[in-house]
């Protein structure tokens, strides 16, 4: 067998191993979502769901290397005032569900 011939074989063997090799690579990130409503409940419970169907898109992707970290759930407004009339009113709140998470390879 030739030098040439040898050294074609063995290129042709590495690049069918690579061709089958799946890559793999870490990367992280990190969910985040809001949603507003006049009750703080509402808007916690529809964030933590969109947060929800987005961890389940990453886990049907990726499965058990998929690692969460602590959910951090934040609400901004919701304040009581009183108008020129003398009556109570109250604001949407905003709230903030915020997911970090890795992908381990």
């Amino acid at each position: 067998m030739k030098l040439p011939s040898l050294f074609a074989a063995a290129l042709l063997g590495t690049a069918a191993l690579a061709a089958t090799a799946t890559p793999s690579f870490a990367f992280c990130g990190v969910i985040e979502e809001s949603a507003s409503s006049y009750k703080v409940r509402v808007a916690v419970r529809t964030a933590d769901r969109q947060a929800d169907r987005k961890i389940r898109q990453l886990f049907r992707q990726h499965g058990r290397k998929l690692v969460l970290d602590k959910r951090v759930k934040s609400c901004v407004g919701g304040a009581l005032a009183i108008d020129a009339n003398g009556n109570q009113t109250e604001g949407p709140s905003r709230c903030t569900t915020t997911v970090p998470f890795c992908v381990n390879p």
